[in-house]
């Protein structure tokens, strides 16, 4: 599977740092809520148009560099890391509703590749 085309943003998060890859669209969709320097992102294994940021939300929010991130309620054995990425998948969708937004989640084993989906108002991981 080749993430670059199959979706927009890509989220993990790790003992709460998340690692955020985005292409253009997606890095404004994660502007809008969450205040992140993109010009460093750059790397030899991704696409030029690309770009990864890690960030910490708790971090973030308390010097307000995050705003308006969604509460999602624990649900279908997520641990407390992929919920944060749920978090901040739904925050970007919000941003840019057409946006495929992927979560990795590497508490399984293997690691989970799964796009997010809003179903009656509820994230849900496809």
């Amino acid at each position: 599977m080749d993430i670059y085309e199959t979706c927009d943003v890509v989220i993990d998060t790790d003992d709460g740092w998340s690692h955020i890859m985005a292409n253009l669209d997606g890095q404004a969709a994660v502007s809008e809520f969450f205040d992140v320097d993109w010009s460093r992102g750059v790397m030899d294994v991704i696409p030029a148009d690309w770009r990864v940021v890690n960030v910490n939300l708790e971090a973030a929010k308390k010097i307000g560099a995050a705003r308006d991130v969604p509460f999602v309620e624990k649900h279908d054995g997520y641990t407390r890391d992929t919920l944060t990425s749920v978090r901040l998948a739904c925050a970007t969708m919000e941003h840019g509703p057409l946006l495929r937004v992927m979560i990795v989640d590497i508490s399984s084993k293997p690691w989970q590749y799964r796009l997010l989906a809003i179903k009656d108002g509820k994230p849900v991981l496809n």
